[in-house]
């Protein structure tokens, strides 16, 4: 996963990219084992995942109604399609991510 900043988010929505993008906070423990489970599902799926700090992004939280963290929100063409807050298995991310 490699850590994006606003304007990085903002190019890839714009460009209509699709991509995964992980939300968390560093000292949140299960952040912690939500983003180790997306590191060996991005290695089974050939769906891009990035990640952003949600603690530095101000507004970014209520755009895309993040709920709660970890959790991880579906892009496609650049367009918003759905978020994921259950971290209980590789299988059910990798099925997320290709759904």
């Amino acid at each position: 996963m490699i850590e994006i900043k606003m304007d990085d988010l903002a190019t890839k929505l714009a460009q209509k990219e699709t991509f995964a993008l992980y939300f968390y906070t560093p000292i949140c423990g299960a952040c912690m084992i939500a983003g180790r489970m997306l590191e060996l599902a991005e290695a089974t799926t050939e769906q891009t995942i990035f990640k952003m700090d949600l603690n530095v992004t101000k507004g970014l939280a209520e755009k895309f109604k993040v709920l709660s963290i970890p959790s991880l929100a579906r892009f496609s063409s650049g367009k918003f399609v759905a978020i994921n807050y259950q971290f209980t298995d590789i299988t059910s991310l990798h099925l997320f991510l290709q759904s």
